[in-house]
């Protein structure tokens, strides 16, 4: 699940569009801080907002720096690390709460099997599944909706105070 977040930014200095031939690496540091800022936001929020059973979600739950991909683009990513892959399960759901609509019946045998945290050993021929809790797609909305607005305003600023 990938998501591309562009921004645009309003700017009043007509000397603008100068500063940013004039001083391209200092632009560049800019940008990629701005870009590195919202990253960790969105890394904080989706940690705030991820299912705490164990923990193990999120601590496995991190950003890259941003990097250039090619002149005009800069990339970061927010995601989970391999040693947490059931995280794409717990955002979008399973069984009848997926795509798929179907309850989770088992492949071998005629039972599932479970066993709860106080020792007991069900037994059952299909479950619903888990909901799904998109704790990434609402910090990501969060975040493009509270900070990522204030944070361009000052990205726009800080260009305009180059020179």
């Amino acid at each position: 699940m990938a998501t591309d977040l562009i921004f645009e930014i309003d700017v009043a200095d007509p000397n603008f569009f100068r500063k940013l031939e004039s001083f391209p690496a200092e632009v560049n540091r800019l940008v990629r801080d701005a870009i590195d800022d919202l990253a960790m936001a969105i890394e904080s929020v989706t940690k705030e907002r991820a299912p705490h059973r164990t923990g193990n979600l999120v601590r496995n739950i991190s950003h890259d720096l941003a990097h250039p991909l090619e002149p005009g683009h800069i990339e970061a990513q927010v995601g989970l690390r391999k040693q947490a892959p059931y995280g794409i399960w717990v955002h979008e759901g399973t069984g009848v709460f997926s795509r798929y609509h179907r309850k989770i019946t088992p492949t071998t045998g005629n039972f599932l099997v479970f066993r709860t945290r106080s020792g007991r050993t069900i037994f059952t021929k299909s479950v619903l599944g888990q909901r799904a809790q998109p704790f990434f797609r609402e910090a990501f909305e969060i975040v493009t909706k509270t900070y990522a607005p204030a944070r361009m305003r000052k990205l726009a600023h800080d260009i305009g105070n180059l020179g």
